[in-house]
């Protein structure tokens, strides 16, 4: 598991050397452990979560309401990208 930790890191690297570091934040409260929730966008306005989950590379958190990672999640699943290629029983269980 710790290698596809590693690879999510790559592609994340990758997208911000692709659209650039200038990002702004968007602050949705706090999460269960007090932990701040917020959506990132570029500069572009390319939603940084959503991107990472259409490429295969994240799962959609369970209490999530946006529609746009549920679609993206599917979408990624059936086309079998990114980590859902190279282990789709294990991405199959962590992206419940």
């Amino acid at each position: 598991m710790r290698k596809l930790g590693i690879l999510a890191s790559k592609h994340a690297k990758e997208l911000f050397d692709e659209k650039g570091r200038m990002v702004s934040v968007e602050f949705r409260g706090r999460g269960y452990y007090g932990r701040y929730l917020g959506i990132i966008y570029f500069a572009d306005g390319t939603d940084y979560g959503e991107k990472m989950i259409l490429d295969g590379y994240a799962c959609v958190y369970r209490r999530s309401t946006k529609e746009e990672y549920r679609k993206a999640q599917e979408r990624a699943k059936k086309e079998r990208r990114g980590l859902w290629e190279l282990n789709y029983s294990l991405m199959k269980c962590l992206c419940r």
